[in-house]
């Protein structure tokens, strides 16, 4: 019992950290846009090849046959490809470009909306509506994204309507960030997938955007800045957040990681000055409630499961 329940708080807590690192990596990369004008672009690949480098060196110790074996899987290698250009790639760009049109805090949130696109596409996939459950959930996230953009006054938007798009696409790419590696992962775990996810991306969009052609200039500050994102928001974050899945499982983990949008918000807030309203924070809870509402009614789905496959055995 003490076990479990000492596996219990390392999986919470693991998860927590996880999260509350991503959260700041948002208000690093702001931080970077703002002050040191580096494009998002430019950001999104560097950060992503550093972070793919970084977890190939530590997993060739670890996890070698993986690193081999998913490239003799033509199946496997095809979705890794699709997972890292239109999931990873897109998504840390989609993401990176929603923050320099609004805040690290904001685009987090917007960014949050990817459960009810993954929702829509299983209702559509299964040809099944939505429950009463996963409706309110929808509902909140409609109110959210209403009192975030326009704060009630709906003639007019609060933010502008590029940051608005891009946190959509981003959320968008999220969902697809999600739902394409499901198999490759089973079959050759998350480490793996992320690290090649990471290093084709970034190669992939280094190509496409060139951006070695931008001359940047910096400091002391902006390396100690860059570092964060690629080690504290990428590389840490991923493994204490896969080690708390494999502690607690992932509907738990998942609701607990919606603790990110609250750590951008409020890193923004100190390390930026940027201010919310009080409609913008109802409007980020609402949707934050979405994301823990889903999560809830997947748990007890799973746990429904486990009580009839027990039934069953006996």
């Amino acid at each position: 019992m003490e076990s479990s329940k000492k596996q219990y708080l390392i999986g919470i807590s693991c998860t927590l950290l996880g999260a509350i690192f991503w959260g700041f990596s948002g208000a690093s990369s702001e931080y970077l846009m703002e002050v040191y004008h580096l494009p998002a672009p430019w950001i999104s690949m560097v950060r992503m090849l550093c972070a793919g480098i970084i977890l190939f060196v530590w997993l060739s110790f670890k996890q070698m046959d993986g690193l081999k074996g998913i490239w003799k899987d033509k199946v496997s290698w095809k979705s890794l490809l699709a997972f890292s250009i239109v999931g990873l790639m897109a998504n840390q760009l989609t993401y990176l470009m929603a923050i320099s049109h609004t805040n690290a805090g904001t685009a987090t949130v917007l960014q949050y909306i990817a459960p009810v696109f993954i929702l829509a596409y299983i209702c559509l996939k299964s040809h099944k509506k939505p429950n009463r459950k996963e409706l309110i959930g929808i509902s909140l996230t409609l109110a959210g994204i209403f009192l975030i953009t326009t704060h009630g006054n709906i003639q007019s938007l609060v933010i502008s309507s590029l940051g608005l798009s891009w946190g959509i696409l981003s959320a968008i790419t999220l969902a697809i960030y999600n739902l394409v590696p499901i198999k490759i992962i089973r079959k050759w775990g998350s480490l793996v997938v992320t690290c090649y996810g990471m290093l084709i991306g970034g190669v992939v969009g280094a190509l496409l955007f060139q951006q070695w052609r931008i001359k940047v200039e910096l400091d002391l500050s902006a390396l100690g800045a860059l570092f964060v994102v690629v080690v504290f928001g990428t590389v840490i974050p991923y493994t204490l957040y896969l080690k708390g899945v494999e502690q607690i499982g992932a509907v738990k983990a998942s609701m607990i990681a919606s603790v990110e949008p609250l750590a951008a918000t409020v890193f923004t807030a100190i390390l930026l000055g940027t201010k919310f309203t009080m409609i913008d924070i109802i409007g980020f809870l609402l949707i934050i409630a979405t994301v823990i509402l889903l999560a809830y009614k997947e748990e007890k789905k799973q746990h429904e499961k486990k009580k009839i496959n027990k039934t069953s055995l006996t």
